[in-house]
């Protein structure tokens, strides 16, 4: 609450007119998405040519955006990649997540969770505990199984890593033909449930992992395309939590989304 008040205080203070206009003229090159010519470039600013290039001429001698000398075309210069590069690397996941978490939970009222990756399974690294009474067994650090967690068939499912497959392969191999059923539900293989959640973008798990317990969880992706996390979703299993279901899953994939474009990611979930 704090570091928000701070960052509404600073929005309130005076600043710069020029660079906020300047910003809009970057902003416009960027929605451009490649080389594009003053003409354009001034109408998705929405000022008048002469206006922008005045920046431009600005941006050129610093570096921030470049002009082709064959079309005359703007695009981002060296010194426009650099600041790229380093807020990529700034961008941290569990940093940013830890906000994704309490919006999820404020929005549902229910527990919500972020895991990462930790080596040899998900690990929990963000929760965000609701108001209802639900006894987790899993906690900050805590291992999440691959195939009976809703965060560890997203992990299955997205994480193209040859570990992760030999994770499953393991937690595989020590389950009973009755806990296979289980947890396959209406699928016939892990492979058609690998499919299934990289279809519809989530794994919902009920009673799985803990009896009592309802799992809605969504990959996180980098800007390099990759699966560094996921955000889950508890709730207490029965028929309140299978009336929503739809709504829960369609709030968590939300909120995951809006994680990965926070990160830099602008592609399609996998398919």
């Amino acid at each position: 609450m704090a570091e928000q008040h701070q960052k509404t205080r600073t929005l309130d203070a005076p600043g710069i007119q020029s660079i906020e206009v300047g910003a809009d003229i970057l902003r416009a090159l960027a929605d451009a998405g490649g080389p594009v010519a003053l003409t354009r470039l001034a109408q998705l600013a929405g000022m008048e040519p002469s206006k922008a290039r005045r920046y431009l001429v600005s941006f050129l001698r610093c570096g921030l955006v470049e002009q082709d000398g064959r079309t005359g075309h703007y695009l981002f210069g060296p010194l426009a990649f650099r600041i790229g590069v380093a807020s990529f690397n700034a961008m941290d996941p569990i940093r940013l997540g830890a906000r994704t978490l309490v919006a999820l939970r404020d929005a549902t009222g229910e527990t919500a969770m972020l895991s990462v990756w930790g080596g040899a399974g998900p690990t929990i690294v963000g929760l965000e505990e609701s108001g209802q009474p639900v006894m987790l067994i899993a906690r900050m650090g805590a291992m999440l199984p691959l195939l009976s967690s809703a965060s560890g068939q997203v992990f299955a499912a997205f994480l193209d890593q040859p570990a992760v497959a030999a994770c499953v392969a393991r937690e595989w191999k020590a389950l009973s033909a009755q806990r296979r059923r289980e947890i396959l539900g209406p699928h016939r293989s892990m492979d058609a449930l690998r499919k299934a959640v990289r279809a519809a973008g989530f794994a919902e798990v009920q009673d799985q992992l803990q009896s009592g317990i309802h799992g809605f969880s969504a990959p996180v992706f980098s800007h390099k395309g990759g699966m560094v996390a996921a955000v889950t979703l508890i709730t207490r299993s029965g028929a309140e939590s299978r009336r929503k279901a739809p709504q829960l899953a369609r709030e968590v994939a939300h909120r995951a989304s809006a994680l990965s474009q926070e990160l830099g990611y602008a592609g399609p979930a996998p398919t």
